[in-house]
């Protein structure tokens, strides 16, 4: 089962401007090296990517598979905080999740079990 149903995260950084009046997105990054036991989820879902808009923010996009909680892949040192992010996500059979990134860059995911 999945665990990741397309999730994105933000944080603040610089402004890329193309022109006087025009701000443009970079270019996606395709996550190539996932840690653990971690892949995309397969070619009917969008594949893990990243990019910065022009504002400086950081959106991180797509569906992993075939892990476990705990790390995701690492994002390059331009593309996260000196501080700790933590954003809400939603898991396999909608369950709450957590997204977070830490201050070497990592992305890693946490379920949180309800019930019985």
């Amino acid at each position: 089962a999945p665990f990741i149903h397309g999730w994105a995260g933000y944080f603040e950084g610089g402004v890329k401007v193309t022109g006087p009046t025009e701000l443009t997105h970079n270019a996606w990054v395709s996550v190539t090296t996932f840690l653990g036991t971690w892949v995309n989820y397969g070619s009917q879902s969008q594949t893990v990517r990243y990019r910065k808009t022009p504002d400086g923010m950081v959106e991180i996009e797509g569906v992993l598979r075939a892990g476990s909680d705990g790390a995701l892949f690492t994002l390059p040192s331009d593309y996260y905080s000196a501080n700790y992010q933590r954003f809400a996500a939603i898991s396999s059979n909608n369950t709450l999740a957590s997204i977070i990134i830490n201050t070497s860059g990592t992305v890693s995911g946490i379920r949180y079990y309800v019930g019985h």
